[in-house]
């Protein structure tokens, strides 16, 4: 996917349904508003969750740093591969050491 589109556009009918389930809820006169019967929804709440877990990305920053490291590799023919490749290996060593310490774990709890 290029685009969030679908995945904002389903978030944005699972906020639609909530709202719904909310409007058809008892009013202080003990009348409902029903605004569609849950039998004529062409899409349930419960496959929209589904779908929204689908579509979504299960590491958002790891997407956006591969991303970021093949369009700058793309774009820069005149920087070695290896050194972008050394780079991204010690982020990753010094991220692994951040977590390795004790100290350092703590402040992301």
């Amino acid at each position: 996917m290029t685009t969030p589109a679908i995945q904002n556009d389903l978030s944005y009918y699972r906020r639609s349904l909530s709202r719904q389930r909310i409007d058809e809820s008892p009013t202080q006169h003990g009348t409902t508003l029903p605004l569609m019967p849950a039998d004529d929804m062409p899409v349930t709440a419960e496959l929209a969750n589904c779908m929204s877990l689908y579509y979504a990305q299960a590491t958002p920053m790891l997407r956006v740093l591969s991303d970021s490291t093949s369009r700058f590799v793309s774009e820069h023919k005149e920087v070695d591969v290896q050194q972008t490749t050394e780079t991204l290996g010690t982020m990753a060593q010094v991220c692994q050491k951040m977590l390795e310490t004790t100290g350092q774990l703590l402040t992301f709890r």
